[in-house]
This record gives C-alpha cells, sequence and structure tokens, in this order.
C-alpha cells in the first residue's frame, strides 16, 4: 500500500476535514494548542492517541507535543479496530472536529451525540467530536 493510500485510510477512519488533496499528497490542517482548542468552535491537533472506555462509553485522548493532553470522540468503528488490534495505530495521529463542553449537573447520566455515547475524558472540561 502506498504513503498516500495509507494516509487517505487515516483520514477516512479520523475524519479530517481539513484535508485537501494536492500534487504532493494531503495538506494536514493548522495545528492548535490546547488554549486554542478549548476556545474554539473546530480543534485541529496532533499527538499520540490512547483509547479508553470510562465504563459507559468511549473516550479517547490525545497527547500533544507540550505533554498537554485533549479529550477526544472518535468513531466506534476506530475504537472496535484499535481493540481488536486489526487497525495499527501510529504513535502521533492528526485530527480536526466539533469542540463541546461537557455537561454537569443533577440527573445527567450521559452525552449522546449523533446517536454516539461519548465517554468522560480527564483533559479538560471538553472534548473534540469527530466524525
Amino acid at each position: 500500500m502506498t504513503a498516500n493510500r495509507l494516509i487517505l485510510l487515516a483520514c477516512s477512519i479520523f475524519w479530517l476535514s481539513a484535508c485537501s488533496a494536492n500534487r504532493d499528497g494531503l495538506r494536514a490542517p493548522s495545528l492548535m494548542s490546547f488554549e486554542q482548542c478549548e476556545k474554539s468552535d473546530i480543534c485541529s491537533i496532533s499527538g499520540a492517541m490512547e483509547l479508553t472506555n470510562d465504563g459507559h462509553a468511549y473516550i479517547g485522548k490525545v497527547v500533544m507535543s507540550d505533554g498537554r493532553c485533549v479529550n477526544v470522540s472518535v468513531p466506534l468503528e476506530a475504537y472496535r479496530d484499535y481493540e481488536s488490534g486489526r487497525e495499527k495505530f501510529q504513535n502521533q495521529v492528526s485530527l480536526r472536529g466539533r469542540v463541546f463542553p461537557y455537561a454537569y449537573g443533577d440527573g445527567f447520566t450521559e452525552t449522546l451525540i449523533n446517536g454516539r455515547k461519548v465517554g468522560y475524558g480527564k483533559c479538560g472540561n471538553f472534548y473534540v467530536f469527530v466524525k
């Protein structure tokens, strides 16, 4: 499999809407800091990704080069591939998605967006929802 096909596969898994084809392959989105991401509607980050389950839903985290981490919700298929070992995730991923704050309160039990449950992460009070 060529490098461009591997990159296209990674884009399809993580919905890198900012990827655009050009003569040299794919152009990555402009990356953001934790603070920029937290204050933005759309966030583009890069770093080492780890996927976990908080007990009621899946949540991932991306540890950026400065050591800060960002919570991410990726499609269920990505978690299944990760857990089964079929998909070999690289240490570094780049992804882009919509930023949502975590909702807290009495009687609040779960977060559901477009049919996907979102777990609670430990990297701040927001997460990036990746289609």
